[in-house]
């Protein structure tokens, strides 16, 4: 087997098991979900409805993370456009269910007069706001500044999540070949090798209250 071959096989072992990691806790709710409106089936009314809301609101949730994903992991086709305002649709209703983060979105001419971009341009901001909520573990605030020739993620927390391995790749102040390839570093792998794809690099910045993640497109 060869070497690139290998690589391959393990990025995708890498995403495989992160996706399953993230959405096993909405597709458990589900299930508990579903059990609990079966032992219910035959008593009150009001306990049937809460059984029904956890399964409505869990049932959305793993919807919205895989749509989400399906944007960043997915595949994007080289010279095809999707829409814009159905990129940040599925965006919001990712953060609607993490409820200690505030997303806004903020577009300054991004797409073209048709409402459009490129389905490489839509992986590349699901994928910087995917990295940049990663160190808002315990809340806060994201914004995203899309313009013509440059995205912009600015976040802002009480705290963030300190991680120096992640904090050093995604600076740029680690190689990414020093590493072992994870679970839980691929989003990050994953960024760099979109980013490297259009001839561009990432540029980030970080304090104990503020984070900023840019990349020029």
């Amino acid at each position: 087997m060869s070497d690139n071959l290998k690589q391959e096989m393990l990025l995708s072992e890498m995403i495989n098991t992160r996706f399953c990691h993230d959405m096993a806790g909405s597709i458990s709710a589900t299930f508990n979900g579903i059990e609990y409106y079966n032992e219910l089936a035959e008593q009150d009314d009001e306990m049937r409805k809460q059984a029904m809301d956890l399964l409505v609101m869990s049932s959305k949730e793993s919807l919205a993370k895989l749509q989400t994903y399906r944007l960043a992991y997915g595949k994007a086709e080289k010279g095809t456009t999707c829409d814009l305002q159905e990129v940040e649709e599925i965006l919001r209703r990712f953060f609607e269910y993490r409820e200690n983060i505030n997303f806004e979105w903020l577009d300054k001419n991004l797409s073209d007069s048709g409402g459009k971009i490129s389905t490489e341009i839509r992986r590349l901001i699901v994928n910087i706001i995917n990295v940049v909520s990663y160190f808002l573990a315990f809340g806060g605030d994201i914004t995203f500044i899309g313009e013509d020739n440059l995205l912009t993620i600015k976040a802002r927390a009480e705290r963030f999540r300190k991680d120096d391995e992640m904090i050093g790749l995604i600076s740029g102040t680690v190689p990414p070949e020093n590493n072992e390839l994870t679970p839980y570093n691929i989003p990050i792998y994953f960024l760099l090798n979109v980013v490297q794809a259009i001839n561009s690099r990432v540029e980030f910045d970080i304090s104990n209250t503020t984070l900023e993640l840019r990349v020029k497109t």
